[in-house]
């Protein structure tokens, strides 16, 4: 497994370095908007999702008993969704001529 933010020794941050001094560093040097802990996790499912992802993956990885807690509470409709039923949907019903 690999972390994505390691301490200076590789191992886990701690829960509040993280929250409070690493994340807003990181997202003011990208130029990003605010965001906290707890959106990133709802981004990171809804994108695995996206990615179709096995939902069992995105289950176990999210830490939840159930996939249902994982579809129905984290997983998020993205424009890449839309596109991607648009897109599945002009298939059906469009006919070339």
């Amino acid at each position: 497994m690999y972390l994505v933010f390691p301490n200076a020794e590789g191992n886990y941050q701690d829960g509040r370095n993280l929250t409070q001094r690493v994340l807003p560093k990181l997202l003011k040097e990208a130029n990003l908007a605010p965001i906290t802990w707890h959106q990133l996790r709802h981004t990171c499912i809804s994108a695995l999702a996206e990615a179709h992802v096995n939902p069992s993956y995105i289950q176990h990885q999210a830490g939840h008993s159930n996939f249902k807690i994982t579809s129905e509470i984290y997983t998020h409709v993205s424009e890449g969704m839309n596109r991607q039923a648009q897109t599945a949907l002009n298939k059906v019903f469009l006919v070339s001529t």
